[in-house]
Parts: C-alpha cells; structure tokens; sequence
C-alpha cells in the first residue's frame, strides 16, 4: 500500500468507512439497545419532556429523533428495519 493513502492508528481514512462512521453507528445502536430495555422494563415509551428523570428524557428525545427522520425520509433503511424489529410500534401512527 503506498504510503500517502496508508491508514495507521493516528491517521483515520475519510468517508462512511471511517472510524467517525463507526463510531456514530455504534452510538445510535446503544441508543436502541438502551430504548428497547427502557421499554422491556417499563412497559412504555421513555418520555421526552420534563418531569421525566434526564436520562430517560435522552431516550425519548433520541426516540422523536428517529420518527421525525423518519417522516422526513432521512431514516436510513437499516436502521429502519432494527427499529421495526427491536421496537414494534415505534412507528407513530
């Protein structure tokens, strides 16, 4: 591999295969996985708004986040597909 396009600890490749990519993925999936415990436990959506305890305000904010993509199409399909099957009825009607 030549030097100038080399990838080393210090240097991250741009684009989707970059460490910031991966890292925001790995991110909004912890965002899931801590909804879908919030709602197993709970039995209900995280809310969004105050007097709801602040962590469970992140949730509901990130939930809204996920609806308003997707009714603005800015949802990416995969994502998409780990909501429906790790939140069944996130979608808002």
């Amino acid at each position: 591999m030549p030097a100038e396009i080399a990838v080393d600890d210090d240097r991250r490749p741009p684009g989707r295969g970059s460490w910031g990519f991966q890292v925001q993925e790995a991110h909004w999936q912890q965002r899931l996985e801590a909804v879908a415990s919030f709602r197993a436990k709970q039995d209900r959506w995280p809310r969004s708004a105050p007097p709801a305890p602040f962590e469970e305000r992140q949730l509901g904010q990130w939930l809204g986040t996920q609806r308003r993509d997707l009714r603005t199409r800015a949802l990416l399909d995969h994502r998409k597909r780990q909501l429906d099957r790790l939140l069944p009825g996130w979608r808002p009607l």
